[in-house]
């Protein structure tokens, strides 16, 4: 046991011989300066009480809890429960990798959420395995679609708020989850002295599935400038291939410029051209602006 203690300082201090050669050339310039949250307030705060409330169930899955009640209710060895854990690590670290291509594929909110709930539904179900070769199934199932949504949580929040607001936001996004958390595991310790079924793990899964629910239902309508501008291309594309059809019609589209924190609708007739920019407020917005004319094209 000491020696794992001592073999995770050298990781640390490895770890520190990587890092520094770094130089403050890696880290990127801002034009903006930092500034505290103003338009992006009600945003940012909407947001940070939803992932402290994701936090607050993931408390309930602290991985020495989760070795104790497969102990308690499959009577393994202590070996079984670390080579049990090492693989759901381990299919845990490849889900952020495969985030990215399904977040470029279908988006930044319903990656995070479909790829989520499916997760916590298998949460709730593990303590309901009646054999350990199942409960091992759906925990490795889990793991693997659990943390799709970390890397995406992170490019979304940096994706919506100005870019002088990020480090506030990037700040009271993550405080709160670290309470929300501690309070878990406290919560859940409790639970498995009541009983070995495995209430802490339904409790999370619950816990963090209303998240996914809220997430969707508060903020699919809230996109990133990129994801907006690309649904527009499409839309601009359709109406190309269609041809003259569309001559005249005017088609419907949302666009949201999250520079500001501030989501807007316009509607514009398709086209094949894209503007620029407009100013409005004394601020620059990027709007996607479909010109008329595709019918006499």
């Amino acid at each position: 046991m000491q020696l794992m203690f001592g073999f995770y300082a050298l990781l640390g201090l490895i770890a520190f011989l990587f890092y520094r050669p770094l130089s403050p050339a890696v880290e990127t310039t801002e034009d903006a300066p930092q500034a505290p949250l103003r338009q992006s307030k009600r945003l940012v705060y909407g947001m940070a009480a939803l992932f402290g409330m994701d936090s607050f169930g993931t408390g309930f899955l602290v991985q020495s809890l989760l070795a104790l009640w497969l102990y308690q209710a499959f009577q393994i060895s202590l070996t079984t429960a670390a080579a049990i854990l090492f693989w759901s690590s381990l299919c845990s670290a490849i889900s952020y990798l495969i985030a990215v291509p399904i977040a470029a594929r279908i988006g930044l909110i319903n990656t995070m959420v479909f790829t989520h709930l499916p997760s916590n539904v298998l949460l709730v179900l593990l303590p309901f395995a009646p054999d350990l070769g199942t409960a091992i199934t759906l925990l490795l199932a889990r793991s693997a679609l659990s943390q799709m949504d970390v890397p995406t949580r992170a490019s979304y929040v940096m994706a919506v708020v100005a870019p002088e607001e990020r480090p506030a936001a990037a700040s009271l996004t993550a405080v709160p989850k670290t309470f929300a958390w501690a309070a878990g595991s406290m919560i859940s310790g409790y639970l498995l002295t009541l009983s070995s079924f495995g209430w802490p793990l339904v409790v999370g899964g619950v816990v963090k599935g209303v998240y996914d629910i809220l997430l969707l239902v508060k903020f699919r309508s809230v996109r990133p400038p990129e994801e907006a501008g690309a649904r527009a291309i499409d839309a601009a594309n359709y109406g190309r291939r269609t041809g003259p059809r569309l001559s005249g019609t005017v088609a419907a589209f949302s666009f949201q410029s999250f520079d500001h924190g501030v989501t807007g609708r316009g509607t514009a007739t398709p086209s094949t051209r894209i503007s620029s920019t407009c100013s409005l407020k004394k601020a620059r917005w990027p709007l996607i602006l479909l010109h008329s004319g595709i019918g006499s094209a």
